[in-house]
Order: structure tokens, then sequence, then C-alpha cells
């Protein structure tokens, strides 16, 4: 039936469905994920290929801007996982050299991905990026809405009641259970409890340019990360010919009137020694700017009776890790591993999955530590002082 429904809605996507229409489509899911970013499109392709009837309900389109990075080599192994390997010279991704890192003293240090087991890793646009996984999911066989959700929700009797908007159109759905892939900021009506324990209070300030790239750089084949007083930049070369430059601090350390965000950020730039030189487009301009959450955090409630979170729904992880891809699409695959585990009634699936996530978060927790202590010059400085072993 599912099958049936997604040719039905690719066949007749621009027409109106009458009432009957929707009410014959009415999908019988196995699992409903919310959120088609990298985790909830891991999740659907590895359930779906399992044989589940799944549906994949994203709020977005793919073509409003998405924060471009680097993603690391060991994401590698999970795409393959997903049969979504990135192909070479392809127009999302470029091959990245490595990081190149002024921390802890002015002084660049690159950490080069020839020296990493998977290879390199890659600089990647991300709404193509993102895009092409959650079609993958589809081409597994999940039924995929793009600019809808999802509404009259309710839970009886061990199943899962609700609609989606999409298109002008509602299609009702069951299902016993909800995957929550709804990001750092977002929150399904399934969740029984959004609420966070965050880590701390960092915001990203990113400015984009398509107009404008460097004549050389040193670094035209790495990201770069550099400290300074007030917080940290990280800035790449992309594929689409972008320019990006990301500014992490405090929002409290933030000028109070959005007029002056744009001074304050070149003030900020002209702290650094070389990502002025890597990522000039606020001297050169023009440019655009957006602040987006970076915090740190963990949902107090990881599972619940027919709902799970995954992906930054679940676990959020500082930008400075480069593993926010990865972590999203493992998060992802283990979801869908774990409750294929379930299936199975001798298996205690929710201690197993509780336990995993809260030993990989303390594990994070650590290296965060470690990392940010190692940077000693701004002592005086509050987004220093609040991230070290003092």
């Amino acid at each position: 039936m599912l099958r049936e429904t997604l040719s039905l809605l690719r066949i007749n996507e621009r027409r109106e469905f009458s009432l009957y229409e929707q009410m014959k489509l009415r999908m019988n899911l196995d699992i409903l994920v919310v959120g088609g970013g990298p985790s909830g499109a891991a999740c659907a392709t590895v359930l779906a290929r399992g044989g589940a009837r799944v549906a994949v309900v994203e709020s977005g389109d793919f073509n409003r801007f998405r924060i471009g990075e680097t993603i690391h080599a060991t994401t590698r192994p999970l795409l393959a996982r997903l049969g979504c390997p990135m192909p070479a010279n392809d127009n999302c991704a470029l091959p990245s050299l490595g990081v190149a890192s002024a921390w802890g003293d002015s002084r660049v240090e690159v950490r080069p991905s020839i020296m990493n087991p998977y290879g390199r890793g890659w600089r990647v646009e991300r709404r193509t990026f993102d895009k092409r996984l959650f079609e993958n999911s589809g081409d597994a066989g999940a039924a995929l809405f793009t600019k809808s959700r999802v509404e009259e929700v309710r839970r009886d009797a061990g199943k899962w009641t609700f609609s989606i908007v999409s298109d002008g159109k509602i299609l009702p759905g069951t299902a016993p259970f909800v995957v929550e892939a709804t990001g750092r900021n977002g929150k399904s009506k399934f969740a029984p409890n959004a609420r966070r324990h965050w880590g701390d209070r960092l915001v990203g300030l990113a400015i984009f340019s398509k107009d404008y790239r460097p004549v050389t750089s040193r670094f035209a084949d790495s990201a770069l990360v550099e400290s300074t007083p007030l917080g940290w930049w990280y800035s790449v070369l992309l594929p689409d010919q972008g320019t990006l430059g990301v500014f992490f601090t405090d929002g409290d350390l933030l000028p109070r009137n959005r007029a002056q965000v744009g001074l304050f950020l070149q003030g900020q730039i002209q702290e650094t020694e070389h990502t002025r030189d890597h990522c000039p487009i606020l001297e050169n301009g023009p440019y655009r700017w957006k602040a987006f959450n970076a915090r740190s955090g963990i949902r107090r409630l990881a599972v619940a009776d027919g709902w799970v979170a995954i992906g930054d729904a679940l676990m959020a992880f500082d930008p400075l890790s480069g593993l926010g891809v990865t972590e999203a699409i493992s998060s992802g695959i283990s979801a869908a591993e774990w409750w294929q585990s379930l299936q199975s009634p001798r298996i205690e699936g929710i201690p197993f999955w509780v336990e995993q996530v809260s030993e990989r978060f303390n594990e994070y927790l650590k290296a965060r530590l470690l990392t940010y202590s190692s940077e000693k010059r701004w002592p005086d400085s509050p987004f220093w002082r609040r991230r070290q072993r003092h």
C-alpha cells in the first residue's frame, strides 16, 4: 500500500485530491520519520531497505541556504552503508586535504587527511548533499514529503494517528512508531518532552558570498580554524564557488543591536592572522550573514513509548568537533538497527539504546574540554574561561 501511495503521489503531485481519493491513500506505516536531514534520511534508508513501511516528512525543500562544511573521512563507510557514496568530481563536494588550525598559538598546524585510514574528507555544499541523502531514502522505498508538516496527532492503543499536510493536500496515516529527526531547534508534535540539558551558549554567525573568492590562499583545499579572544573562526571555500566564514562565540557576547553585528564581525576578523586572508569577504563583499544555534546539548528524554529522537534532535555537538554530519548519519543508522532489533523479544531495547547515547555524549564532553583547555592565551576572556578547567 505504501509503494502504491508513493507512486500515486509522484504521478499526481500537481493534482488536487478529492476527499475520497485522500481517504483511499491512507497510509498504514511501520515508522514515520519527522525531519529529512542526514539523520532522518539515513534512518529511513536502512529501515526501508529492511522492508519497513516508512514515510519521511521534511518541512523544507532543500532550496534555502544551508551552512556548508567539511565532512570527516569517517563518513565514507557510513555513506557506503546507505548505498550513497560520494562520487569523484561531484558537484556538491570537493576533496578536503585536511584541517589547518591556529589554536593555542598563532602558528598554523595542518592535519593532513592523507593520515586518515578512510582517506580524504570533503568540503560540501549542504543543500545538494542533504537533498541527495533524502532522495536516496526514497530510492530505498520510503515515501517522501517536502514542504510538509504533521497535524492532528494522537496516540491510542499503541498506535499513532496523524495527518500529513503537503501541497494543500491532507493525507491521513497511522504508525506504531515515530522517529524525531528535527535538528537542534526543531521539535515534533509526537515528542513527550522537548527539554534539553544545554552545555553552553554557543552561536554561529555565518558569512557567505558567492561573488568573492581569494585569488590565492594557502588553505584553498582545506578548512581553516583560528581562535580569537572572544571565540573562533571557521572558514572554507565551497564547491559552488562560494566562500564561507563562521564566527563562533557566546550569544551574550554579541551586540544587542542587530545593526551592530556587521561591525562586530569586522572587529573579530581583524583579531585573526590567517582567516582575514583566507576569508576576506567582510572587507571585499558583498556578503550576507545568518545566526544559528550551535550549543552543545542532549535531550532529557531519548526514548518513549512509540518514539525516539535521533541526530541533533537527540545530541548536538560543538561544530569544533567536525563530526556534525558524521554523527547525524551514524545516529540514524544506529536507531534503525536498534528498531530492527526490537523485533526480537529477547533483546532489551530501550536500556541498550540509552546507554549507548549516554556513553557517546560523555566521551564527547571529555574531548571538548581537552580541546578548549589547550587554548590558554586569553585567560580573562569570558568565552574561554567558561570552557576551561580551572
